[in-house]
C-alpha cells in the first residue's frame, strides 16, 4: 500500500507509517519494523506519531532478547522529541529482564520516574523478573518489599519471580517461605509457583518431595500442566522407576492434560536404557495413537533401541511404528 501511494505521488500519512511499524513488530519482523520506524523518525511531524508503534517495536526487541536494541529505540524516541509513556519504559525494562540484566533494569526504572511518570505493577514485576533471571535473591526480595512500600500489592507474577530467584540459588526452603507468604497475603499460588519448587526438588533427586508438591497442588484445586508432569517424570526416569512413570501417565490421562512429545520421549528412553525394547515400542505406539507427533529425539531413541535390540516382537513393533510415523527405514538405521 505504501509503495502504491508513492507511485501515485501521494505522501503517506504519519498514521500509515505507524500502522506499518505496528504490523511488522506484531509479526516479529524487527528489521522491517525498524525500516519504517527510521522513515518515521525523519519526518518533520514525527512528534505527532503515536507512541504505541514505538512501544510495539521495543516490545518486539524485548521478545527477541535484544536489550541493546530496545534501549536504543527508546533513546531515539527521546532524541526525536517523541515522548515515551510508562509502557515504553516497561518494554525496555522487560528487555533487560529477559537477559537478566538487573543493573540496566533498575536504571530504566529510575529513568521512568525522572520522566515524571509513575511506575506501575508491571514496572516492578519486570525488575523482579530481571532479579529472578540473574538468580539474585537478595535483590528480588528487596524489590518485592519496595513494591509493597510504594502502595502496590504484589500479584502472583511478582511472588513467582521471587520464588524463581530462590530456586535459581538452590534455596528450596526460602522458596517455600515465599509461597506460603503469598498465600497468607491472599494471593493464590499458581501452577508456576508450585512448578518452580517441584523442578528444584526433582532435579536434586528428592522424588518423594516433588511428588508431594504435585499432588498437593492438585488437592488445592490448581490444575497441573504438561510441564509439571514432565518435571516429576524426569525424576522417575533418573531413578529408573518405570512403575511410577506408568502410574504418573495414567494419572495424567485421567485429567484434561495431554502428554506432549517430551513426555513420551522420556518414557521411551527410560525403557530403552533398561533394555526393554517392547516397553519402548509400546510407548511409541501409544504416542502415535494419541496423535502426538514424534520428533527427531523420538527417532534417535527408536534407532538406539533397534541397534541394541534382539527381541523380535519389540523390534518389529518399533519398525512398524516408525513407518506409520513416516520415517524411512534403511540400512543406515542399523549401522
Amino acid at each position: 500500500i505504501m509503495e502504491s501511494l508513492r507511485e501515485m505521488d501521494q505522501a503517506p500519512s504519519i498514521s500509515c507509517f505507524g500502522a506499518l511499524v505496528c504490523a511488522c513488530a506484531r509479526a516479529g519482523d524487527i528489521r522491517e519494523a525498524e525500516r519504517w520506524a527510521i522513515e518515521l523518525l525523519v519526518r518533520p511531524d514525527v512528534r505527532q506519531a503515536n507512541v504505541i508503534c514505538f512501544n510495539m517495536l521495543i516490545s518486539a526487541c524485548a521478545k527477541a532478547g535484544d536489550d541493546v536494541k530496545a534501549e536504543s529505540w527508546l533513546e531515539r524516541m527521546q532524541a526525536a522529541a517523541v515522548e515515551p509513556d510508562t509502557m515504553s519504559f516497561n518494554a525496555v525494562i522487560a528487555a533487560c529482564a529477559h537477559v537478566g540484566n538487573v543493573k540496566r533494569a533498575e536504571h530504566w526504572f529510575g529513568q521512568l520516574g525522572q520522566a515524571n511518570l509513575v511506575p506501575n505493577l508491571v514496572s516492578h514485576s519486570s525488575v523482579l523478573h530481571a532479579c529472578a533471571k540473574a538468580g539474585n535473591l537478595s535483590k528480588a526480595e528487596q524489590w518485592l518489599e519496595r513494591t509493597q512500600a510504594s502502595g502496590l500489592e504484589p500479584n502472583a507474577i511478582c511472588y513467582n519471580a521471587v520464588i524463581h530467584a530462590c530456586t535459581e540459588c538452590g534455596d528450596g526452603e526460602r522458596a517455600i517461605f515465599w509461597l506460603n507468604r503469598m498465600a497468607a497475603r491472599g494471593v493464590k499460588p499458581t501452577v508456576r509457583s508450585y512448578g518452580t519448587i517441584m523442578d528444584l526438588l526433582a532435579k536434586s533427586g528428592d522424588v518423594e518431595a516433588a511428588e508431594r508438591w504435585l499432588f498437593g497442588m492438585l488437592e488445592m484445586g490448581i490444575e497441573a500442566d504438561a510441564v509439571s508432569y514432565n518435571m516429576l517424570l524426569g525424576a522417575y526416569c533418573k531413578s529408573s522407576d518405570a512403575a511410577k512413570a506408568r502410574a504418573l501417565y495414567e494419572r495424567m490421562r485421567s485429567t484434561s492434560v495431554t502428554p506432549n512429545t517430551l513426555f513420551f520421549n522420556m518414557l521411551m528412553n527410560l525403557h530403552a536404557q533398561r533394555g526393554d525394547i517392547l516397553g519402548a515400542a509400546t510407548w511409541l505406539k501409544e504416542m502415535r495413537q494419541l496423535g502426538i507427533e514424534a520428533d527427531k529425539v523420538s527417532l534417535n531413541i527408536a534407532v538406539k533401541v533397534l541397534k541394541r535390540g534382539s527381541e523380535a516382537t519389540g523390534v518389529g513393533m518399533i519398525c512398524e511404528e516408525l513407518r506409520a510415523a513416516g520415517f524411512l527405514l534403511g540400512g543406515a538405521v542399523f549401522r
